[in-house]
């Protein structure tokens, strides 16, 4: 059961803020972090329909580009398939199809901010409340970290972070009026950086109780400079 034992926003002092920082430090550091101007990767993605049914595959090629602007693209792995491409600049998204041209925008920064944790957590805007201490199927001692990201059409996330060593072992979001955990499977150190290889995404209530597999994701071929 998860203990409420503070609530409190995000402040310099707030046990939030300092169990990210904690788990900043365990993922790479900050300034590795900062010190990236690329990060490129292979990610294969399954989509279920509750039945278990397979609804979409995806191999693709995302590249992320985080200089003075943050910029890059999402294309088909096999070059045989490439049949569609999303490009980002200036703060926009564009998906080129052989029909035309629809918004990417949300596909790319969606890409940008899970690759992103906990890195992002302390960017300006974001309210941290820390829950206090639950356990991951009754084994995982963690430390549960409530984000708000400061209007109410956004989404809700919750963060757990082992209370051992601060990794980010999973997440629970809300996007009305859905839940899902995302559950992360296996961690390699690449580049100097902690990435999340494998995850799982389980369509769920509020409480974490699992209704069936949404989606599962693989991460490979990373590459940082």
């Amino acid at each position: 059961m998860l203990s409420l034992i503070c609530c409190q926003q995000s402040t310099s002092n707030n046990p939030a803020t300092q169990i990210v920082k904690a788990s900043i430090d365990a993922h790479g550091g900050l300034d590795r972090w900062q010190s990236i101007q690329e990060m490129k990767f292979r990610k294969k993605t399954w989509l279920y329909r509750s039945d278990n049914s397979l609804e979409k595959y995806s191999d693709e090629i995302h590249t992320l580009r985080t200089g003075f602007e943050l910029e890059g693209s999402i294309i088909p792995y096999n070059p045989k398939k490439r049949d569609y491409s999303i490009n980002f600049a200036n703060g926009k998204g564009v998906k080129t199809t052989s029909e035309g041209t629809v918004d990417g925008t949300n596909a790319f920064l969606a890409s940008h901010f899970v690759v992103n944790q906990p890195f992002k957590l302390l960017d300006p805007g974001i309210k941290l409340t820390y829950l206090g201490k639950d356990t991951l199927d009754g084994k995982d001692p963690v430390n549960v970290i409530k984000a708000e990201y400061g209007s109410v059409d956004d989404d809700i996330w919750w963060f757990y972070f082992d209370q051992e060593n601060s990794v980010l072992l999973a997440t629970l979001i809300y996007h009305a009026p859905t839940y899902a955990f995302v559950a992360n499977e296996n961690i390699e150190l690449i580049d100097g950086i902690l990435w999340n290889t494998k995850r799982t995404t389980y369509r769920t209530d509020s409480l974490r109780n699992i209704e069936y597999i949404r989606a599962k994701f693989e991460y490979s071929e990373i590459n940082c400079n």
